[in-house]
């Protein structure tokens, strides 16, 4: 009977340190996992970090190129109309000062006239124009 109380004595005593050795272990893999993930976790963190930089620095660049494109177009527009006003200033300054027409009204007209009137004498204008 000895040899069985010592038997069982040694199953409960190697049972008990197995359960300790394995609650060691499996909470220790357990610390394992949880440090490796808040790792990844905050790794993931820095790279997203570091993508959304990446992303703003690649929209300002682009913003700049696009406004510089904008002012070299709106550059040349405006040189083109410079040279079309110094064209038609020219042409201006060529006509006869008989041909040219100037539309002023006298210093003791103080209304203007109706839209009627104005349409009647832009049709004689026309069609004056057109029997010459």
């Amino acid at each position: 009977m000895g040899i069985a109380i010592g038997i069982v004595i040694g199953l409960v005593i190697g049972g008990g340190l197995i359960v300790a050795w394995l609650r060691l272990t499996g909470s220790s893999k357990l610390a394992a996992a949880r440090r490796s993930r808040q790792l990844l976790l905050q790794e993931a963190k820095h790279e997203a970090e570091a993508l959304r930089r990446e992303a703003q620095l690649e929209a300002k660049e682009e913003a700049v190129r696009l406004r510089e494109e904008a002012e070299r177009e709106l550059n040349g527009r405006q040189a083109d109309v410079v040279r079309l006003q110094e064209r038609l200033s020219g042409h201006e300054s060529e006509l006869p000062l008989a041909k040219r027409e100037t539309h002023s009204a006298p210093a003791e007209t103080n209304t203007s006239p109706s839209p009627a009137l104005i349409a009647c004498r832009a049709i004689r204008v026309v069609c004056r124009e057109d029997e010459q």
